[in-house]
């Protein structure tokens, strides 16, 4: 693994990007900030931390020649991978808010963007952007983010946390190759925040109805018992889950 630190930088996923382009591919290279000042999450929303104190770095992957259609083994395997370090950190219950948001108990703990490159039909690499609270305890009015000190009371060594979720990014890679996303998939809906139970959604027009979470299909999308004892699969942002 090459480890790249930084004081600084907008993103480490552009940083990682400006890397390819000139050539540095090498598979598990991560590159850590301390302070990321442009970091965004899924759809252009930013991702803000107090410098110094949270864990904000991306992992490359490479060789990958994954079909488009299985793109979101990618977000199982890293969001997998970081509920195996937390559990083992706190004592709250450890979930996969669909697609792309660890929760610990009812709060966001952790967001990941992951952002693919292809090579002729298939998708070649992978940056896997993640933003962990560690030892941060102010959010503003945030009420609904958490921290590890939050959770725990005592501050954390962030690199050792680092290797830490660079090991579990590997052996879940390991466990699961890509032949064996349909079992991956099965694994990361036992994980799934609110499964099997009837939560509130909102539409884009503001509408609210209720529907009970399935599970995650092949393709991504999230599969929803409605009210009316009928299923759907939604896409991100298609609607909105309330908690």
């Amino acid at each position: 693994m090459q480890l790249i630190k930084l004081d600084a930088t907008a993103s480490t996923n552009l940083y990682l990007k400006e890397l390819l382009v000139n050539g540095i591919t090498a598979d598990y290279t991560v590159v850590w900030a301390k302070n990321q000042t442009k970091g965004r999450g899924q759809m252009g929303n930013q991702w803000l931390v107090e410098p110094g104190k949270n864990l904000t770095f991306s992992v490359l992957r490479s060789g990958l020649a994954l079909t488009p259609e299985d793109f979101f083994y990618l977000n199982a395997i890293v969001s997998l991978s970081i509920v195996d370090v937390l559990k083992s950190m706190t004592i709250v219950p450890v979930t996969v808010k669909w697609p792309n948001d660890i929760m610990a108990g009812n709060k966001k703990i952790c967001g990941i963007l992951t952002e693919n490159q292809f090579k002729g039909p298939v998708i070649d690499k992978s940056i896997m952007g993640i933003g962990l609270n560690v030892n941060q305890t102010n959010f503003g009015d945030m009420s609904n983010v958490t921290s590890l000190k939050t959770l725990v009371g005592t501050d954390f060594n962030l690199e050792i946390i680092l290797g830490e979720l660079i090991k579990a990014v590997k052996k879940r890679f390991l466990e699961y190759p890509k032949e064996n996303y349909l079992a991956l998939l099965k694994v990361y809906e036992q994980q799934l925040f609110r499964i099997n139970k009837v939560s509130a959604f909102e539409d884009g027009e503001g509408k609210i109805s209720n529907a009970m979470i399935l599970g995650v299909a092949r393709s991504g999308k999230l599969k929803l018992l409605k009210e009316d004892e009928s299923e759907i699969q939604i896409a991100f942002k298609e609607l909105r889950l309330l908690y």
